[in-house]
């Protein structure tokens, strides 16, 4: 379920806004519709999805919703370093807290292994977007 403004404009957690037309509803995607444009700085190396290659993206439920979420699995530019982006309402791994049993959406920048990135991918991603980063790792059954 999406919450229109006043306007007839949804608003989407990482702060991407869907035109719709009077009466419509977003549909569930598997693509995100908006950038997650994203910097943070962990254990001293930067991650910054501006720079990082973008290996593949998921989005569950609608934007707005408390259990809407959307995340981007990326490789820094230097290396093998991978890590997710991502956003997501009140009641995803992405919230935060706002108060006193009070929770809101969130957003933020988790580094992974390569074995973990690799996993995600499994779970999230086409087997060709897969088969295009770690093809080096994958062997035939």
């Amino acid at each position: 379920m999406s919450i229109p403004s006043p306007k007839g404009l949804t608003f989407a957690p990482a702060g991407c806004i869907i035109k719709l037309g009077k009466g419509e509803e977003p549909e569930a995607q598997n693509k995100i519709e908006g950038d997650l444009n994203m910097k943070s700085i962990i254990n001293g190396k930067r991650y910054d999805t501006g720079n990082a290659v973008l290996i593949g993206e998921y989005a569950y439920g609608t934007a707005s919703g408390f259990e809407g979420w959307e995340a981007a699995l990326y490789r820094t530019p230097r290396g093998k370093q991978y890590f997710i982006a991502g956003s997501g309402g009140a009641m995803t791994r992405y919230s935060q807290s706002s108060g006193q049993n009070s929770w809101g959406g969130g957003s933020r920048i988790d580094p992974l292994t390569p074995e973990d990135a690799l996993d995600w991918a499994e779970t999230y991603l086409s087997p060709e977007e897969i088969e295009t980063e770690f093809s080096s790792t994958i062997e035939d059954a």
